[in-house]
This record gives C-alpha cells, structure tokens and sequence, in this order.
C-alpha cells in the first residue's frame, strides 16, 4: 500500500526533529532481518537512548539538506536503511549498530554524521570501539585523583617515620 503524501510529510518532520535533537547518527543498511531482529534492535536501542528508524533514501536526503549535509553520500547504499539517533551520548548509536551487526552479518553501518560532519563505515567503528561517556568520566577521574593521592601517600610517609622512630625510642627506654 502506497502512502500518503501527509504519512511522508509526518515522516519527514519526524526525522528531521530526531536528526536536530541527536548529538550523533548512524546511518546503516540491511537486507533481510526479521521482525524479532527489528524489534530486538529497537530493544537495545531504547536502552542505550537511541532511537532506531528505518526510512527511505528520498526522505533522508532532505533530512541531510535541511542539515545543511551532502546528501549524495546516500547514493551508493543498497538495501534498506536503519537510522540511529544518538539522544544523550554521542558514541551510543555506534555502539548499539555494532553491537547488533556482530550478531546479524546482514546489518552494517555506512556512515554517521558526528557535530555536523560526515564520519566514514570505518570512522563509525573506531566510535564504537570507545569506551562510553561513564566510563570516560570515570577514568578522567582517576586521572585526576592520582597526584592527590600520591601526595598523600608522600606525606603520610613522614609522618609513619616519625610514628616508628617514638616507638623504638619508647621501646629503648623501657627496656
């Protein structure tokens, strides 16, 4: 069944308001997956804050031109389109593709648009393969913390040497 030009209109709007609140998106293809590998896909994707749409080439072109984006990278996908729109984390929807394409060889990420610009199938993985926004704070933090605990360590050490040289004085004397 062919659809309106009021379900396109709904569509385009859509897709152009997930693309202006998504801090990053992927672009990917698949061919052949069934309604329970799309439904487990949309599953991991609202999970991670992702939203998970499937378009077409034509609506997605305009999406990008609104973006002010070349839209003929678009040309050359194959098969059906699945966009990722990152909502709070920029490396989400990389990692939520990848994630889902070592399970489903079908499923593929071409390319993703990160602060406005154009990030490669291979740029994509290399996304993926970052640890996310926790884990970054995370480490950042014990970066952080590391001087200050060395200078404590430091300085608890003179006062540890003073501590044991009292004790042998007191032991010498008591005895």
């Amino acid at each position: 069944m062919a659809k309106t030009k009021a379900t396109k209109v709904n569509e385009l709007n859509a897709l152009t308001t997930y693309a202006q609140k998504a801090k990053s998106l992927v672009v990917s293809t698949f061919n052949s997956l069934t309604m329970e590998d799309m439904e487990k896909m949309r599953k991991d994707s609202r999970q991670q804050d992702v939203v998970f749409k499937i378009a077409k080439k034509t609506l997605l072109k305009k999406v990008f031109s609104e973006m002010g984006l070349d839209s003929s990278r678009l040309d050359s996908l194959n098969g059906s389109i699945g966009v990722s729109f990152g909502m709070s984390d920029e490396i989400a929807p990389a990692k939520v593709v990848a994630t889902f394409a070592k399970d489903k060889k079908t499923l593929s990420a071409e390319l993703g648009v990160l602060q406005g610009a154009f990030v490669d199938a291979n740029g994509v993985k290399a996304l993926a393969s970052l640890p996310n926004k926790q884990q970054l704070l995370g480490q950042l933090v014990g970066v952080l913390s590391g001087p200050m605990r060395g200078m404590v360590t430091v300085l608890s050490g003179n006062t540890r040497g003073l501590v044991t040289v009292l004790s042998a004085i007191k032991d010498k004397k008591s005895a």
